[in-house]
């Protein structure tokens, strides 16, 4: 777009703009029909290649103050008229659209397709024409109408053929054509994909077309800023030069100059950035698994523990504003969030410890939730992360160390990761990357390689154990990792892991994880262990030396946080895909061809194999698949200003230009994000994943929990264990959902959409429904025994009841008939005569036995009622065993 401040303001005011047209071409001439076509005002003097603005000197004093002049590819030599708006594409404006689709939007058309292809000819070339997926007969039709408004002839056309076939040589990979023709365009058609480093020259100019394009700018700024140099056509464009004192002798060292500022390889400051983290359960080794929560996650004891044994090397650092770093990093964030991000701290006293002025009443507690720690790290001697892999040329990649970072939480998790940067050259490729990101992450053995002779015979494997990690260590493991000097042998450092332990099946009885020694020799002795049996003393009993009981929360791998700067990798990933060819004749107006086309990333196995942390060559072989998984897992929102992002279950990977270009402030800005905010995000997510399988856990220990046999003491004792730890892990789990499970974490746009798709590559939404169906059940099995409880209790107040009711039922007959007589007979002193004197009342035996009768009748009556519901009880409470069971 034209950038003039009053280009708004009079867009739409056709009738002021005077036009003034530059050196003609194919685009030139396309600009002029347009003007023609809507009659607007413009002057033409049929100018070439190299016009000025001065070439139009006296029509220029004809414009009033009502007209604004529209300056279109005019070399500025002379003061340009006030409110004048300038229409280029070339030099500091090449990232603007063509020329003639800056004037189709100031006039506010819309361009044909016979346009668009003039556009894109003169902004690419024929690159550019097949992004917009031109047909190779469009192609030709174009390149003539371009080369016939440059003027080139037949005899042109021919010396260009003659200049390729006599003077045509190969310089340091740079294809050298000696010109016979002042007209290039002719050898630039000729030549199109068959270099990518073309330079043409002859005796009054230079051209050069391919990648390293910027190195030139910087070396003839000087020329450039006098106008005698030019460029554009983006990252794989052009650079021109005008040549003075043309004789044999500059022409040539002009040439091997160029040449050598080539093939000039610039040091970058960093080719690359990664970040391993290893997320992890722990509880503390003291507890057993029936403890409470609270005290088998207390981040407290776990700080005291690390930072008080002998030969630790860890200190807690606690997150301050000191830096505006860290500022830019805190502000990022929702406040809400920053209390499960950070360690605030508490009672700090130096000058550089400042959390304390960050806490609030609502985070108070946040030194119970999170603690973050820092492994000392020696500032005189740099420590290196070395990656050695098991190949032809044993290549060991040196990756320094910039921290190492562990950041423990009351959910009984943790992540621990390692900064790295990358600054070797000599292991800059893409193929580099891949490879570091591969093997750098692993942390045990995934498998071994076994001898297939036990698949054909159906007999035990004996596979030599010396053998069992041969292709493994060509294929998924690296010969060694360490942590050292870049110079130091790998076989003394303590931090060297070479995965050998693995040969020995004795090491791995109690299973496959074993703490690689680059983690383990980090901490203090036996302040890890990573099997329940490998902390038991012979006779059965807690090794308390043992502090810390850690597992895995993913697989034999690392997460993967990664930024890679290259230049001519991103320009290629962003491009669009070429489509079919196809013609469609004359009929531009009428174009209704569907858009099928798609960025280059979406097709490319090296973007795959670098969001998935895969091979060069990626283990996926249907392509339509893997093009679906690449456009679900990459975030593209600045994919046209050479910006992209991955992210997958196990990366969260981003891809720019190198720092050696021209304008790396861009860079700059989101490898600093890369290292703060976004790995803040990555980690969170990490966390979440892994609270939820701690929490999964703990479901699982509560749900092996055996009833015990034997009084109803311990049936109650039972009850109520169980009714505690549900409603102790219900606790832990609200304090899951309100300080650690976001749906949004910072108010930035770009980090909303970020942080959603980590989510959803993480299936952290899943995995929490997952969880709380659990947790609900879990909740109905706590209500239940509460009701059962409940039950029981009515259950033996009822018997009591009975009891009491069947006693009254026995004395009733002689309550009846106590009272009967003393109604019947009067005085009533003749009573006890009457009742225990057969002979004064004739009836009474009769009385008697009835009486005796209706009692054991109503016994009868009880006995029988109850066996009725004994046996509905036993019905009953049988099925509620089976639908428990």
């Amino acid at each position: 777009m034209p950038g003039d401040k009053n280009y708004r303001d009079i867009k739409h005011k056709k009738e002021n703009f005077v036009f003034f047209l530059g050196g003609q071409d194919a685009e030139m001439l396309t600009i002029r029909d347009i003007l023609r076509e809507h009659n607007l005002n413009f002057h033409d003097k049929d100018l070439k290649w190299g016009a000025k603005l001065s070439d139009y000197k006296e029509e220029l004093k004809e414009i009033n103050e009502d007209q604004t002049a529209v300056l279109i590819e005019l070399t500025i030599d002379i003061p340009v008229p006030e409110n004048a708006i300038i229409i280029d594409h070339h030099n500091e404006k090449e990232n603007k659209p063509s020329s003639l689709e800056q004037i189709a939007d100031l006039l506010n058309i819309k361009l044909n397709r016979w346009q668009q292809l003039i556009a894109a000819n003169d902004r690419g070339h024929i690159r550019a024409l097949k992004e917009i997926c031109a047909s190779e007969n469009e192609i030709k039709k174009i390149r003539r109408k371009d080369k016939d408004a440059q003027g080139v002839t037949e005899k042109d056309e021919e010396l260009a053929e003659e200049s390729i076939k006599k003077f045509n040589t190969k310089k340091n990979h740079i294809t050298v054509i000696k010109s016979l023709t002042d007209k290039f365009s002719p050898i630039t058609d000729l030549m199109y994909g068959k270099t990518d480093k073309l330079l043409i020259y002859n005796d009054n100019s230079l051209l050069y077309i391919g990648n390293g394009k910027p190195k030139l700018i910087k070396k003839y700024k000087n020329l450039v800023d006098k106008q005698k140099a030019f460029y554009g056509g983006g990252e794989k464009g052009y650079f021109g030069m005008l040549v003075e004192n043309n004789n044999e002798e500059t022409i040539k060292e002009l040439v091997g100059e160029v040449i050598e500022t080539l093939n000039k390889e610039e040091e970058e400051k960093i080719y690359s950035y990664h970040i391993f983290l290893f997320p992890f359960k722990w509880k503390l080794w003291k507890f057993d698994n029936n403890a409470a929560l609270e005290d088998k996650f207390n981040v407290k004891e776990f700080k005291e523990t690390l930072i008080k044994s002998l030969g630790s090397n860890w200190e807690r650092k606690q997150f301050s504003l000191n830096y505006y770093n860290n500022y830019n990093e805190y502000n990022y964030f929702y406040e809400y969030v920053r209390e499960i991000l950070y360690d605030l701290g508490e009672n700090l006293k130096t000058e550089y410890d400042l959390g304390k002025d960050l806490k609030t009443k609502q985070t108070k507690d946040n030194d119970k939730l999170i603690n973050h720690f820092e492994c000392k790290i020696s500032k005189s001697k740099k420590l290196y992360y070395n990656i050695k892999l098991c190949d032809s040329e044993a290549t060991t990649y040196n990756l320094e160390i910039d921290s190492i970072l562990l950041n423990v939480y009351s959910t009984g998790t943790a992540v621990l990761s390692f900064h790295l940067r990358n600054k070797d050259k000599k292991h800059s490729s893409k193929e580099d990357i891949l490879k570091i990101n591969k093997y750098g992450r692993r942390l045990y053995v995934p498998f071994f390689d076994l001898d297939p002779d036990s698949i054909y015979t159906g007999e035990t494997d004996n596979t030599n154990s010396q053998k069992v990690l041969n292709a493994t260590k060509h294929n998924e493991i690296p010969d060694a990792i360490w942590i050292g000097g870049k110079e130091e042998l790998a076989g003394k450092s303590n931090l060297y892991e070479d995965f050998e332990k693995y040969k020995n099946k004795d090491n791995f009885k109690f299973g496959p994880f074993l703490l690689p020694k680059f983690i383990e020799e980090l901490f203090p002795e036996k302040f890890y262990l990573v099997h329940e049996k490998q902390g038991c003393n012979s006779d059965g009993t807690k090794d308390k030396k043992y502090k810390i009981y850690l597992r895995p929360v993913l697989d034999d791998r690392m997460h993967v946080v990664c930024w890679y700067g290259n230049t001519d990798l991103v320009n290629e990933l962003n491009k669009i895909k070429e489509c079919n060819d196809f013609d469609l004749g004359d009929s531009y107006l009428n174009d209704n061809r569907k858009d099928k086309s798609h960025y280059f990333y979406e097709t490319r196995d090296w973007w795959y194999s670098y969001i998935f942390v895969d091979s060069p060559e990626p283990m996926h072989t249907d392509r339509f698949i893997k093009q679906k998984l690449v456009k679900d897992s990459t975030y593209s929102r600045w994919v046209e200003w050479g910006t992209l992002y991955g992210m997958s279950r196990y990366s969260l990977v981003i891809l720019t230009s190198s720092f050696s270009d021209l304008d790396n402030n861009n860079v700059t800005f989101l490898v600093k994000h890369l290292q703060t905010m976004y790995y803040k995000m990555a980690e969170l997510c990490l966390l979440q994943r892994a609270t939820v399988l701690s929490y999964a856990g703990e479901i699982t220990n509560i749900s092996n929990l055996t009833k015990p046999s034997g009084n109803e003491n311990k049936d109650k004792n039972y009850d109520n264990e169980i009714s505690a730890r549900i409603e102790d892990i219900y606790k832990f789990y609200i304090l899951f959902l309100n300080k650690i499970n976001f749906k949004e974490v910072t108010a930035q746009e770009q980090g909303i959409e970020m942080y959603n798709l980590m989510q959803k590559q993480m299936r952290i939404a899943e995995d929490v429904n997952d969880l709380d169906r659990e947790i609900k059940e879990l909740h109905l099995f706590a209500t239940h025994l509460e009701e059962t409880a409940q039950t029981e209790e009515d259950r033996k107040q009822t018997e009591k009841m009975n009891a009491l009711t069947g006693l009254g039922a026995i004395f009733l007959p002689f309550s009846l008939l106590i009272a009967f007589f003393a109604l019947l007979f009067r005085p009533t002193d003749k009573i006890p005569k009457f009742i225990f004197d057969t002979n004064s009342m004739p009836n009474f035996p009769f009385i008697t036995a009835l009486s005796l009768i209706i009692v054991l009748g109503l016994i009868f009556v009880i006995y029988i009622n109850k066996r009725l519901e004994l046996k509905i009880m036993k019905k009953l409470f049988g099925k509620i065993k089976r639908k428990q069971k």
